[in-house]
């Protein structure tokens, strides 16, 4: 898997797999819409690792004004 990020990754959640699996669409906007809320505004860059996937932001002076 090759990730992308001019910037530095900031984790902003972990969810397990099985449950990330099931409720994909619920749990990304969740996401989504706590990094709008902490003012960034670029995609999310979901990690799998041990059986639970792992939910950065990249930060690369990309805030809401």
């Amino acid at each position: 898997m090759n990730i992308t990020c001019d910037g530095i990754l900031r984790k902003i959640g972990v969810e397990k797999n099985k449950t990330f699996l099931k409720k994909f669409d619920l749990i990304y906007d969740k996401y989504k819409i706590k990094a709008l809320e902490m003012g960034y505004i670029d995609d999310l860059i979901l990690i799998k690792e041990k059986g639970k996937v792992l939910i950065y932001i990249c930060l690369k002076n990309n805030f809401v004004s």
